[in-house]
């Protein structure tokens, strides 16, 4: 799917640029603790055009210490299938790997609380795409954000009323994540494919090499490893050229 993406992703600017992530979330005012000195397993960065229409690496998080406040819209939701549980499965998946607490999640009830909506592909999207061309293409999951590079952080998507229409209601809404259920086999491999745009809502903007990795493009495993956990600690502990 790492191919997939590189092959699929639209770049349509005008301000910012859009990130589509394709796949088969206490210290704001100390420094950054640096004790465990990892290195990434694999380069976490997210490539894509900057403002001359280069393309080069960008490292994108959240400020440390962030809560990730997650809106799940079940809309779509086939019989067996339950979304919010595969959120909290694979928010604790990923948290528990951290050590300083540099992320954590939180769901909430009205998609104006929140800075990320988590739901199924299949359903219409109730948010809109900023500036940035809306996502497509026949990924089993998409993490979107269009980025504002002049002010270095993401846009804040509007939310939709019904039919589509902009300017239903204010928000801060940051990312759009869709995982699509019937585009696999079955609940495991859909729980792995929302465990694993969690990780690209945290900050790893590719995908590993490796199939022992959660975030390989087509995840095979359930969790993080220790090379996605490695990354991700790492990433989270570089300057960020972009910021939710």
């Amino acid at each position: 799917m790492a191919a997939e993406l590189r092959r699929r992703r639209a770049a349509a600017w005008r301000r910012g640029l859009l990130a589509g992530l394709a796949a088969g979330a206490l210290l704001a005012a100390c420094d950054a603790p640096t004790g465990d000195r990892e290195q990434a397993t694999f380069d976490p960065r997210l490539v894509a055009q900057d403002e001359s229409g280069q393309f080069r690496p960008f490292v994108y998080h959240w400020p440390l210490g962030a809560t990730i406040a997650v809106y799940v819209d079940r809309t779509a939701a086939p019989a067996g299938s339950d979304l919010r549980a595969a959120l909290l499965d694979g928010a604790a998946l990923w948290t528990s790997e951290l050590f300083y607490r540099e992320a954590t999640f939180t769901v909430v009830t009205d998609p104006r609380d929140a800075d990320v909506v988590l739901h199924y592909g299949e359903a219409p999207r109730i948010v809109g795409a900023g500036s940035c061309a809306p996502p497509g293409g026949s990924a089993v999951g998409i993490t979107f954000f269009c980025a504002d590079l002049a002010a270095k952080g993401f846009e804040t998507l509007p939310l939709l009323a019904a039919g589509g229409a902009t300017g239903a209601a204010a928000g801060h809404v940051k990312m759009d994540v869709a995982v699509y259920r019937s585009r696999v086999a079955d609940e495991t491999t859909f729980r792995r494919l929302v465990a694993h745009e969690l990780g690209h809502v945290l900050g790893i903007g590719t995908h590993s090499p490796s199939s022992a990795d959660l975030m390989f493009g087509f995840p095979a495993v359930d969790a993080p490893s220790a090379g996605d956990a490695r990354t991700l600690r790492y990433v989270l502990h570089q300057p960020a050229d972009l910021r939710p």
